[in-house]
């Protein structure tokens, strides 16, 4: 929905993200994108996968931080993990 300045308003979760490692996961990701073992995914709010989006813009955004394993906000991760 939008606001009265035509920008969208948040009114209710309509999806989110997720992105989890297991062994094995990228083998059948092209080099050019394979993020080492990482998957990624997005879900409706009722929590079913939505399979039909393409993995490819995840894996193309977190390619250039692979010194941080990945992930954007390693850096906070980790001194949350000391704390």
């Amino acid at each position: 929905m939008t606001g009265d300045d035509s920008k969208f308003v948040p009114d209710r979760l309509q999806a989110y993200t997720a992105m989890a490692r297991e062994a094995g996961w990228g083998k059948d990701i092209p080099d050019m994108l394979r993020n080492e073992n990482w998957n990624y995914a997005v879900f409706a709010a009722n929590r079913s996968l939505l399979a039909n989006v393409n993995q490819a813009e995840c894996l193309a955004c977190h390619k250039p931080k692979g010194s941080s394993s990945f992930v954007f906000l390693y850096g906070k991760l980790a001194a949350a993990g000391r704390e």
